[in-house]
C-alpha cells in the first residue's frame, strides 16, 4: 500500500447546439448492447460486473467504426456516476450527460478518431434532446484535453484526490 497518492481530473461541459458538424462520411457511431459489447476486444472478463452494472443502470455504450473496425469505444451515463480515480460520486445535471471511458484502439491514435466520437456523441444528444454533455480526463493527458478543447468543451472545474494513510483529502477549483 502506497503512504501518499494524488490523482487530479479536469471537468469539461459543452452546450449541445445545432451547429455540431461532422465532416466525415467514413465513420459511424452504434449503441452496443452487452451481449455486443462482450464479443469486443474492448471487453475484459476481470471486469465484467463493473460493465454489468453499467449497462444495469442505463448507461450507453457506443462503438465508432471505420471501415466496420471499432475504432472507439466511450460511454454515456445520465445519472449518478461513481469517478474510481478520485472516489466521488458525480451528480449529472437533468437534461445532460457525462462522457466517460473513452478508448481508441493503439493503432488508431493520433488520426482524429476521439475527436470524431466526441462530435458524433453531440449531434446524437442534440437529435435526443439534450442540453449539456460533460467529459473529463487525467490532467497528465494534454492530448486528451487538447482534443476535448479543440470540440467546443470549456473547462469547469478541477478536483484532485490525496490520500495519505487512508484518509482522503479533496482540492477543488471552479472556473468561469
Amino acid at each position: 500500500m502506497k503512504l501518499f497518492s494524488k490523482k487530479t481530473l479536469l471537468f469539461f461541459k459543452k452546450e449541445i447546439t445545432s451547429n455540431n458538424f461532422i465532416d466525415d462520411s467514413f465513420t459511424q457511431i452504434l449503441f452496443l448492447n452487452y451481449k455486443n459489447f462482450i464479443e469486443t476486444e474492448f471487453y475484459k472478463n476481470e471486469y465484467k460486473l463493473e460493465y454489468q452494472n453499467r449497462f444495469d443502470r442505463d448507461d450507453k455504450c457506443v462503438a465508432l467504426f471505420k471501415d466496420n473496425q471499432i475504432v472507439n469505444i466511450s460511454w454515456l451515463c445520465f445519472s449518478d456516476l461513481f469517478i474510481d480515480e478520485i472516489k466521488i460520486k458525480y451528480k449529472v445535471p437533468i437534461n445532460s450527460f457525462v462522457i466517460y471511458d473513452v478508448y481508441t484502439l493503439p493503432i488508431y491514435r493520433n488520426r482524429g478518431f476521439y475527436k470524431l466520437m466526441l462530435n458524433h456523441l453531440n449531434i446524437w444528444g442534440k437529435e435526443n434532446n439534450f442540453r449539456y454533455s460533460y467529459i473529463y480526463s487525467e490532467l497528465e493527458n494534454s492530448i486528451s484535453i487538447r482534443a476535448i478543447i479543440n470540440c467546443g468543451y470549456k473547462k469547469i472545474e478541477k478536483i484532485t484526490l490525496y490520500e495519505f494513510l487512508r484518509m482522503k483529502f479533496y482540492l477543488t477549483k471552479k472556473y468561469d
